[in-house]
């Protein structure tokens, strides 16, 4: 049954950080309480970190996050844009 609690420390994040708040958010709630458990049932807290820390940037990275980062997107906001540039 521990053994389960790293790998819910990672899809919890994960879901949460994609719906919204973001990863340093999701971060900033979930990590005294992951610390908390890990202390408790005795995992150790370098892995828990590294579950929180990587499920929120999952989520953060994830194509139906709110703020979710497209090559698209970014090209068009770019100064390098070659599509947009004049033809002389």
């Amino acid at each position: 049954m521990w053994g389960m609690l790293p790998i819910v420390f990672f899809i919890l994040p994960c879901v949460l950080s994609a719906i919204g708040p973001g990863n340093i958010a999701t971060t900033v709630v979930l990590a005294p309480i992951g610390m908390a458990l890990a202390g408790e049932t005795r995992i150790s807290p370098f892995l828990m970190t590294l579950m929180i820390c990587n499920g929120a940037n999952a989520g953060a990275l994830s194509p139906v996050a709110p703020r979710a980062s497209s090559p698209t997107a970014s090209s068009r906001r770019s100064a390098w844009n070659t599509s947009a540039t004049r033809s002389s």
